[in-house]
């Protein structure tokens, strides 16, 4: 589907798909559209640039799986049900709206069936800035690079 290219791409990085493919279970997938993307990106371009260079695989399963309920199959007539209710971090709201932290996401094509679920696609990205903050210590191959500096002019130090 064209509407989800963004978010299928995103999930090729680390292979996030692999994650639907059991059909043991059954899903509901609120797919974010190329839409909610590109809003995304007008309000976030550092945190989309991040996103979609394939650097960051595990935020990025972070938040495609923040968009997925885990043996659920809930339909539109499902989630009709459960307005007003909180299901997990998710409050369904009136005309088919998603709540999460804040943030609302409408439910622009709802019940698009898949072989073991249900795809809702929104009109927003459910994720904040601070889901890519990343730690201010050196890791992988700079984390030796930058020991070995400190080791350097500690032996200076004591040299000297």
């Amino acid at each position: 589907m064209r509407i989800i290219r963004i978010t299928y791409e995103l999930g090729e990085q680390d292979k996030w798909g692999s994650t639907l493919n059991s059909s043991q279970k059954r899903f509901t997938f609120f797919v974010p559209g190329n839409d909610a993307w590109a809003q995304m990106r007008i309000e976030m371009p550092t945190e989309f640039k991040q996103l979609t260079m394939g650097m960051f695989p595990y935020h990025v399963h972070k938040i495609l799986f923040r968009h997925l309920v885990v043996n659920r199959e809930l339909r539109s007539t499902d989630l009709e049900r459960l307005k007003g209710n909180s299901n997990g971090p998710w409050n369904f709201q009136g005309e088919l709206l998603l709540e999460w932290e804040g943030i609302q996401a409408r439910i622009i094509r709802p019940d698009v069936q898949a072989v073991n679920g249900v795809i809702h696609v929104i009109d927003r990205v459910m994720m904040k800035r601070r889901d890519l903050t990343k730690s201010g210590s050196p890791i992988g191959p700079y984390c030796s690079s930058f020991l070995l500096v400190i080791l350097t002019f500690v032996q200076v130090a004591i040299l000297f």
